[in-house]
């Protein structure tokens, strides 16, 4: 249920939508867990989406999250390219950060990260410093007010 959940926020920022405040948070919640209905808006090619996740571990928790993901953008009829790095947790910096280089060069729209260590911080805000990609930052559950003149897409986590 929280795979999809997380899904569902990663999707909804993907499609320019926001998370609600108060009440509205359980509407948001059921929409989420509802049936996806896709929006019908056409579009002018498929969303290029990069994602660099610690992924070589023993847990699948970031494999399944890629997979959520993505079977949440097919249920919604968004069609994206998306290229996945999955990589040793702390200790292969040079490998995501080239992920992260090639993602910016290739103009990707969408990059999918997490803070795993700090170094992950200087990387989000070399790409939050130039604008794009939209970055989407998953397992940050609260903003970096150092990052609030020019904050990620999203912020997902519990």
């Amino acid at each position: 249920m929280a795979r999809r959940w997380i899904a569902g926020l990663v999707v909804g920022a993907v499609l320019g939508l926001s998370l609600p405040a108060g009440a509205q948070r359980t509407d948001f919640d059921a929409r989420v867990h509802a049936t996806p209905t896709p929006t019908g808006a056409p579009q002018a090619r498929p969303a290029r989406v990069v994602v660099v996740y610690p992924g070589v571990q023993s847990s699948d928790y970031w494999r399944r999250s890629v997979r959520a993901f993505e079977a949440r953008l097919r249920a919604l009829r968004v069609e994206a390219r998306t290229e996945v790095h999955f990589t040793r947790p702390g200790v292969e910096l040079a490998a995501q950060a080239e992920a992260l280089e090639a993602g910016l060069d290739e103009h990707v729209d969408y990059l999918v990260f997490t803070l795993d260590v700090p170094r992950h911080r200087t990387l989000a805000e070399r790409v939050l410093s130039r604008g794009r990609p939209k970055l989407l930052l998953q397992n940050v559950p609260h903003p970096v007010p150092a990052w609030a003149p020019h904050p990620p897409l999203l912020y997902a986590g519990f």
